[in-house]
């Protein structure tokens, strides 16, 4: 395989990990935007407060997810270039 074709490819693959990163992150806002406000809804008309206490760390848990899976891309494409660049010089 040449770097030609290596950089090629990998140039796809970061294209598509940034599209799957804005997606998730979309995703990861409606969700929100969906579970939260009725969640706050009910908890205002029925002074029952543990659904948006649910509601609010189940968010916090995608959140986190969603960082680290981002954080471990960018990570990895950092890795990659540093490797090309050692590579090439």
């Amino acid at each position: 395989m040449n770097a030609t074709t290596s950089t090629a490819g990998s140039t796809w693959r970061d294209g598509a990990a940034k599209t799957i990163g804005r997606v998730l992150l979309t995703l990861m806002i409606a969700t929100n935007v969906i579970v939260l406000a009725p969640a706050a809804v009910f908890c205002v008309i029925t002074g029952q407060y543990t659904p948006i206490i649910v509601s609010i760390a189940f968010s916090g848990v995608c959140w986190w997810f969603l960082l680290r899976s981002l954080q471990a891309l960018a990570e990895k494409r950092r890795t990659k270039k540093a490797l090309m660049s050692a590579t090439q010089n």
